[in-house]
């Protein structure tokens, strides 16, 4: 360790959403990620409407119940790179 002058320090808070998902309603394994509540952070959902095609969904317009697309990779992830924990 050693002591430095540090110039600025900026703290932001930035209220965050946990998002929980079921692959299917008799699975018991609960997938989540904690995601920043912004407009312009979304999740892909499988369909809009009665069309099958992919939506990105804001965060923010999520509600109980929405399907929402998982993909699944080994283990857990920080800004997308695998990390231990």
């Amino acid at each position: 360790m050693r002591t430095a002058i540090v110039g600025r320090v900026k703290i932001e808070t930035r209220p965050l959403i946990l998002v929980e998902a079921k692959i299917d309603a008799n699975d018991r394994t609960i997938y989540s990620i904690l995601l920043q509540t912004a407009e312009t952070v979304a999740v892909v959902c499988p369909h809009e409407g009665n069309r099958m095609r992919k939506t990105a969904i804001p965060v923010t317009s999520l509600k109980a119940g929405d399907e929402v697309l998982v993909n699944l990779h080994g283990g857990p992830r920080h800004t997308g790179i695998e990390i231990d924990e």
